[in-house]
């Protein structure tokens, strides 16, 4: 029995992220299972709450991950740089928007640096994926 917990809980951990159409709020701890362990595509937008361009672009946003919701190959998240830190990236204003692309050892990271509307932000990730058509 005790073999049986530690299997379920050793999956559990490998285990994708299931997108619901919602953005995934990351922290410190969490970054690296759901952002650099996951097999999927992962675009992360690195945020402070006093940013005016970080709250101009929230809506749009949200949209983004709900557009998104029947798309099990990439997640929407986001993380709150005056909360949590991670030495995966680094941040130089905000907000900043990284993709990281699956694939190899340790995922791609490209910058985002386009219109911050849900439209521009779905065709970045469209000719970033690491997957293909057919996969969706």
């Amino acid at each position: 029995m005790k073999y049986l917990i530690l299997l379920v809980l050793a999956i559990s951990v490998f285990a994708d992220v299931k997108n619901e159409g919602k953005v995934i709020e990351l922290t410190a701890d969490n970054f690296n299972s759901i952002v650099l362990e996951s097999k999927q595509d992962v675009l992360v937008k690195f945020f402070a709450p006093w940013c005016g361009h970080c709250k101009n672009m929230a809506e749009a946003y949200k949209t983004l991950a709900a557009n998104l919701a029947d798309n099990q190959n990439v997640l929407i998240a986001e993380m709150d740089w005056t909360q949590h830190k991670t030495d995966a990236v680094e941040i130089k204003g905000f907000p900043t928007l990284v993709f990281f692309k699956k694939g190899g050892e340790k995922p791609e990271q490209i910058k985002f640096q386009k219109a911050r509307t849900a439209e521009a932000m779905a065709e970045f990730i469209r000719e970033n994926q690491s997957f293909q058509r057919e996969d969706l």
